[in-house]
């Protein structure tokens, strides 16, 4: 049997055999998303609203993030809309895998990008789930914590990339980029 014949069945078997609930993509740099980004901003989770869009054909998630500093970029409001595909509405649940999830007063980072697809004042997470990062504050040396969420995503060509632990570190690694 030919070698390529051999690998094409085994990953027949494989893909019948295993539940893939992923959004495969390569691993984000810093680097790629600051480049990518149009805003990066630290910011807290104010609202979650999810809605029918599309004449109820989907369901968006959209998330309004109160603007504490601007890392990159430049916006003269106070208050900036991100977009997600997915959410809850009533009964009914779409997912998105692999999306950034957001919870009511969680302290973030983001590395954004305009919504230019439909023409609106929203914004999407550059990555996906890798453009955010939770803060969480450390009492113990008086750092900000990151926490990545990169559930439902599966990342290939892992480059081994600076991935910060500290709030201070990632901006520091952000404004060699911007």
């Amino acid at each position: 049997m030919k070698p390529s014949l051999k690998l094409n069945l085994v990953f027949l078997i494989l893909a019948y055999y295993t539940n893939i609930d992923a959004t495969i993509m390569k691993e984000a740099s810093i680097e790629k998303m600051t480049k990518a980004s149009d805003l990066i901003i630290i910011g807290k989770v104010e609202s979650i609203n999810c809605i029918w869009v599309e004449n109820g054909k989907m369901i968006h998630t959209f998330v309004t993030i109160s603007i504490e500093s601007l890392v990159k970029g430049v916006s003269d409001k106070k208050n900036i809309v991100v977009e997600i595909p997915g959410g809850t509405v009533g009964e009914i649940t779409a997912m998105a895998m692999g999306e950034a999830k957001f919870f009511s007063q969680e302290k973030v980072i983001l590395f954004l990008r305009k919504n230019r697809i439909i023409p609106s004042k929203t914004y999407f997470v550059v990555g996906l789930c890798q453009g955010k990062f939770r803060i969480n504050p450390n009492d113990i040396d008086n750092r900000n914590v990151l926490v990545r969420n990169l559930e439902g995503i599966t990342i290939i060509e892992k480059k081994g990339s600076f991935i910060p632990r500290y709030l201070d570190e990632l901006i520091n690694e952000i404004k060699k980029f911007s």
